[in-house]
C-alpha cells in the first residue's frame, strides 16, 4: 500500500497545478491494470514453463515477430532505420530480454507480488536519472513520493 500510495503521490505537482486531467490518468490506470495482468499472466506461464529464459524468449519472439512485419510493411523507413541503428536496436533487445528474464526468474523464486511491487522501484530510478541526466526540476513531493517507494520495498523485504 505504500508503494502503491507513494506512486501515486508522484502525480500530486498535477493536483496543486490544477493540471491534472482525467483522459490521461484513466488512460494511466487502465495501463497499470493491463500491467498487473500481464504480470500475473507471465509469472505463472514462467512457473509453469520451468525456465524462465525460455518462457521470455519465446514471449519476446512471439510479440516481436508481428509488430516487426507490421512495422516492414506499414513503415518504409523501418528497415533503414534499423540498419543504421542496428547495435542500438540490438543492445535496447537485450537489455529487455535480460531486464524481462530476471523478473520472471525472481517470479519462479519469490511471491509475484513481491516481485511486481520491487519492480516498481524503478519509478525511483527514473526519478533520480531525470533529476541528474536530464536537469528535470523534482519537488519536494516527489521526493517525497521517492522516500516513500523506498521505505515501501523495504517493508515488503521485511515482512
Amino acid at each position: 500500500m505504500v508503494v502503491c500510495s507513494s506512486i501515486v503521490l508522484l502525480t500530486a505537482d498535477s493536483w496543486q497545478t490544477d493540471t491534472l486531467r482525467f483522459a490521461p490518468t484513466a488512460l494511466a490506470l487502465a495501463n497499470a491494470g493491463l500491467i498487473v495482468s500481464y504480470t500475473v499472466v507471465d509469472g505463472i506461464g514462467a512457473r509453469a514453463s520451468g525456465d524462465a529464459f525460455s518462457y521470455t524468449g519465446w514471449m519476446i519472439l512471439l510479440t516481436v515477430a508481428p509488430v516487426t512485419i507490421v512495422c516492414f510493411i506499414r513503415r518504409p523507413q523501418f528497415t533503414a532505420s534499423i540498419r543504421t541503428n542496428f547495435s542500438i536496436v540490438l543492445a535496447g533487445g537485450a537489455c529487455t530480454f535480460g531486464s524481462y528474464g530476471l523478473a520472471l526468474w525472481a517470479m519462479t523464486h519469490a511471491p509475484i507480488a513481491l516481485v511486481a511491487a520491487l519492480r516498481e522501484t524503478s519509478v525511483v530510478f527514473g526519478t533520480i536519472i531525470a533529476s541528474i541526466f536530464l536537469q528535470e526540476n523534482v519537488s519536494p513531493m516527489r521526493y517525497l513520493a521517492i522516500m516513500g517507494v523506498t521505505i515501501g520495498a523495504i517493508a515488503i523485504k521485511l515482512s
